[in-house]
């Protein structure tokens, strides 16, 4: 068992990195499949952070004028991993000293790894299943 509680939270924090640059972003932000918006509850395309908006640039991209250096994408994520770490962050402080290092690490694989993700990709991807309950400005409608 993690006996000490910083040791518990540099290990939530590293399973859930690892869960999700593997497919959590995938899932949150991925192409749902859908032909408009309303259709999807998870993507399923991008894993291991695979899209264009993650390319460094190369002398040979400088060169041609191309610099996309994919920072915008890189801030997605990390704030999406944020959330998903605070998530399993919150469920491993409710069940400290009450599981084993195995059930720990397999919570917080399952939180950032695939429920975060579900439930992003249902609110805030622009094909999500209630992105057609958005304004124009991208806030929800039911704030007026």
């Amino acid at each position: 068992m993690l006996t000490n509680i910083a040791y518990k939270n540099v290990a939530v924090a590293s399973v859930s990195a690892i869960a999700f640059w593997a497919i959590g972003f995938a899932i949150a932000s991925g192409d749902t499949g859908g032909n408009g918006v309303g259709y999807g509850v998870f993507g399923n395309d991008h894993f291991f952070l695979n899209r264009a908006d993650f390319k460094v640039s190369t002398d040979d991209d400088a060169a041609s004028g191309d610099f996309n250096t994919g920072g915008a994408g890189y801030a997605l994520w990390m704030f999406q991993f944020a959330g998903a770490t605070l998530v399993a962050s919150i469920a491993s402080g409710a069940m400290a000293e009450r599981v084993t290092v195995g059930g720990c690490a397999a919570l917080t694989f399952a939180l950032a790894g695939v429920i975060y993700p579900v439930a992003a990709c249902v609110v805030w991807n622009p094909q999500g299943l209630l992105s057609a309950l958005r304004h124009g400005d991208g806030g929800p409608k039911w704030f007026g």
